[in-house]
């Protein structure tokens, strides 16, 4: 399938319909996912904690899910890192 034939089909990762470009999901590298869904599992990997093993998805729910779940996503993981920081300061 061609990028564009995915446009209009359901993410397998969050259930909702892709509107834009696929993602190719970091759990297996072969499957396509939303582009937030993309976004997220980026996030968790720059974090450590890697992606969702396939076998839990569907992971993310349509309320908890958009750009504003990626946004506060990103800001849970920055205080996470400036937290972790000053507390090391401390010491």
């Amino acid at each position: 399938m061609k990028y564009e034939d995915y446009i209009g089909t359901e993410c397998p990762r969050c259930l909702e319909i892709m509107k834009t470009y696929p993602a190719l999901s970091r759990s297996d590298n072969s499957t396509y996912i939303c582009s937030p869904c993309g976004t997220h599992e980026a996030l968790e990997d720059f974090s450590g904690v890697g992606a969702i093993d396939k076998d839990l998805w569907p992971h993310i729910r349509r309320a908890d899910r958009g750009i504003s779940g990626v946004v506060a996503s990103i800001q849970d993981f920055f205080k996470s890192i400036m937290s972790d920081t000053t507390s090391k300061g401390d010491k």
